[in-house]
């Protein structure tokens, strides 16, 4: 009983996400209905993302705030991205916050994204850092985002002065890398655009709205005063 209590402490992650989320998904798929499969994906990562929330609660007995935010006017050194197809929005977020150091999460198919990004932020090499990751697992986003944390971390980037965007990458990366956020303390942003008739991302209109924050910046309490 020991052992399988162990196994599920370590695990319980992955089997959320893959052993429940992710059947949820597939089974939906399955029934061909577009408005259901909408439904389980979307609902279903709204719940993942409450449940990796009360458990940093639990955990660390201390809330962080929720919801609407002026995330953009909070000073950053880095900001780590799961990147997906489109640039876009993550461009606009480097020009608005300016970090000096960038993390970029992707997948193969989404590494020339990640390249492009890389190339149009203007740091040097050194200061970036991507890390490829298989988008249909949990543990490796979890891992190789804990590797960017670390690297930062070296750098002597303190945990207050990184966020994580989760506009981009799949569903799969945005809620694994969310809730190693979480269990860090890390920042959590999510980048919000109006679109138009053809779903292309309308010119100023994004806004940053915070998904998770832990630490409540000076900076950014004078700006709202």
């Amino acid at each position: 009983m020991d052992e399988l209590k162990r196994f599920f402490k370590a695990r319980w992650v992955e089997l959320l996400i893959a052993g429940v989320w992710l059947q949820s998904v597939v089974s939906a798929a399955f029934t061909g209905s577009l408005v259901l499969l909408a439904l389980t994906t979307l609902g279903g990562l709204a719940l993942l993302i409450v449940v990796f929330w009360l458990v940093g609660t639990l955990r660390r007995h201390r809330s962080p705030a929720y919801g609407d935010s002026e995330a953009f006017v909070t000073p950053r050194q880095a900001v780590v991205f799961t990147v997906g197809r489109q640039p876009h929005t993550i461009l606009f977020a480097l020009q608005s916050q300016k970090p000096t150091w960038l993390g970029l999460i992707c997948s193969r198919e989404t590494e020339a994204t990640a390249d492009d990004i890389r190339a149009k932020s203007g740091l040097e090499d050194g200061r970036v850092q991507k890390e490829i990751v298989d988008p249909w697992s949990v543990i490796e986003v979890r891992e190789k985002l804990a590797f960017v944390f670390d690297w930062l971390a070296r750098q002597g980037v303190k945990r207050e002065e990184i966020v994580l965007d989760i506009t981009g990458g799949t569903a799969i990366m945005s809620a694994g890398a969310f809730s190693l956020a979480v269990e860090r303390q890390v920042d959590c942003q999510y980048v919000r655009s109006d679109y138009d008739a053809e779903n292309r991302p309308i010119p100023n209109t994004q806004r940053a709205v915070f998904v998770a924050r832990h630490v409540v910046h000076a900076a950014a309490s004078l700006h709202n005063e």
